[in-house]
């Protein structure tokens, strides 16, 4: 990889420009979306000729309370031939300006082994439900088409998403939202209720992303998926365990696996700590409130191998600090992957002791457990 360099789209020459169009197709068509950035559009050139190209768009996710900005990646083009530590490499490179422009944590669907070497680690469990050949037919509610979400639909869709209180970590805004057709189910008024997005592959249809105001219109949905014929048979769904739609769909004879993240997974990657929990604050405050430590005050110190920053807890509210200050709770010796997987809840902090991937005295666990909970993140990019 030596001979391999690394420019953002506007770094190239226009004979360059139209090198990579020509080689790895239509770049510059990701730019109309919302929240393009310096660094969304990262080449490669080995012997100034474009081999691999990237895109990363800043989208938006709930955790708890808190609204996160991420970066996300979703494309990548290379030619034949290219290994795949190259597209590594250009993540790298991008995530240089990232923290600059307000994005310290990163998403990317890949191989967890060769990520993690980056500090890149799973947070999404895999959660299927799926039905037999036969179930009862049950009537389907009326109110329910199949048509692409106009602006206001996605402002409401947006709106469920930010009060769902059953999903801890669920995207909120896409900066580009899927163009393809989603069921839409409407009340009686003619106010949108719910809504899914989907995916159809090998004549199967996978619901990867839904919302609903209450269990009666996610219950309305459900039937809609099963009876009414919007869609492709057979049916399944990729939502958190805890979703509206995957309870619900239990009632409906639903069968539901999950299990944790599998060789190919969906990666975090933090990039800034401090930037990682200032993020993080609402969900803190919430989290605290909600919980015998409701009124503590003290100062919880985040230790990596190369920086530390303070989580400081006073009469309620919090702030994010350096960690120079003596703290009175220490998670230390925190890997990358670690941080990774206790931001999201992907695994627990007291499990993560046990792997031998960070350090927390017995006496500290609830409370650390307690700003990093168990979340059981359930997540996809379609």
């Amino acid at each position: 990889m030596n001979d391999t360099v690394f420019y953002f789209w506007n770094e190239l020459s226009a004979a360059a420009q139209r090198a990579a169009l020509a080689t790895l197709g239509d770049l510059p068509a990701w730019m109309q979306y919302a929240r393009t950035r310096t660094s969304t559009i990262v080449v490669a050139l080995q012997h100034e000729l474009p081999v691999a190209a990237l895109v990363t768009l800043h989208d938006r996710l709930a955790i708890g309370a808190a609204v996160v900005d991420v970066a996300v990646v979703r494309h990548v083009s290379q030619i034949p031939g290219i290994p795949n530590d190259v597209i590594v490499q250009m993540l790298m490179h991008q995530s240089m300006m990232f923290i600059e422009e307000g994005l310290g944590l990163v998403l990317v669907n890949g191989d967890a082994a060769e990520w993690s070497r980056y500090g890149f680690a799973p947070v999404s469990h895999r959660v299927r439900v799926a039905w037999g050949d036969s179930h009862a037919r049950l009537a389907v509610m009326p109110g329910g088409t199949l048509a692409i979400p106009t602006d206001n639909e996605r402002r409401i869709i947006q709106s469920m998403a930010l009060t769902d209180r059953k999903v801890a970590i669920r995207f909120v805004d896409w900066a580009a939202w899927p163009q393809r057709p989603w069921v839409l189910v409407y009340g009686n008024d003619g106010q949108l209720t719910a809504a899914a997005d989907f995916v159809t592959k090998n004549a199967e249809t996978t619901v990867v992303y839904a919302v609903a105001s209450d269990d009666g219109a996610a219950s309305d949905l459900v039937l809609q998926l099963l009876h009414s014929g919007l869609v492709t048979r057979p049916i399944t769904f990729q939502l958190p365990f805890s979703h509206a739609l995957t309870q619900m769909a239990l009632y409906h004879q639903g069968v539901v696996q999950v299990v944790s993240a599998g060789k190919q997974a969906l990666l975090l990657g933090v990039l800034d700590l401090p930037m990682m929990l200032i993020a993080l604050i609402p969900a803190f405050e919430q989290r605290l409130l909600a919980s015998p430590y409701a009124n503590w005050n003290g100062g919880v110190r985040i230790e990596i191998s190369d920086e530390r920053a303070m989580i400081m807890v006073q009469n309620g509210k919090v702030s994010v600090i350096d960690g120079t200050r003596e703290a009175d709770v220490r998670i230390k010796q925190v890997e990358l992957i670690a941080l990774a997987q206790m931001t999201f809840g992907y695994r627990s902090i007291s499990g993560l002791r046990r792997a031998g991937l960070l350090m927390c005295d017995d006496t500290e666990l609830p409370l650390c457990e307690i700003l990093f909970p168990s979340l059981y993140p359930n997540l996809t990019l379609d």
